[in-house]
């Protein structure tokens, strides 16, 4: 089935918060993040040029994909908390939702997406090397991957 992204807004913040610390442990860093601490980085995001999406499917949201650091002198941006719900998972929803990112990036006029994977994160992992990203650099417990759109 077919899903949707929208930019998030306010009313996506609980949603946000309990999704990145469902999933904490596939993060670098892997602490619970309080409502105080997210509120800050939630607003400074909705602040800036950065872009953080919510996959909805039946008007159910379903996951998140965000561009971050986005520098277009060298027109390259971060893909960041990217994560669907468990009970979405194995079902094609990642590959939907990094196609509709990377359109984005090429309307925006980023050409070079990279982002940042845990090394244990071998689903992760396999799952960019299907989607054609390359493998940078490796560096203590993280795999820097790039991709050129």
């Amino acid at each position: 089935m077919r899903i949707k992204i929208r930019l998030a807004n306010k009313k996506d913040e609980i949603f946000l918060r309990n999704i990145r610390n469902e999933n904490r442990d596939f993060f670098i860093h892997t602490k619970v993040i309080n409502f105080s601490l997210h509120h800050k980085w939630f607003l400074k995001r909705l602040k800036s040029k950065e872009l953080i999406f919510i996959a909805i499917q039946n008007n159910q949201r379903i996951g998140t994909i965000s561009l971050l650091n986005i520098n277009m002198e060298k027109e390259m941006c971060e893909l960041g908390r990217f994560i669907i719900c468990k009970s979405f998972r194995h079902k094609g929803i990642g590959h939907q939702m990094l196609d509709m990112f990377k359109k984005v990036c090429k309307l925006i006029g980023v050409k070079k997406i990279r982002l940042n994977v845990k090394k244990n994160n071998k689903y992760a992992f396999n799952f960019y090397i299907k989607e054609n990203f390359k493998t940078i650099e490796r560096k203590n417990n993280k795999i820097l991957m790039g991709l050129k759109i």
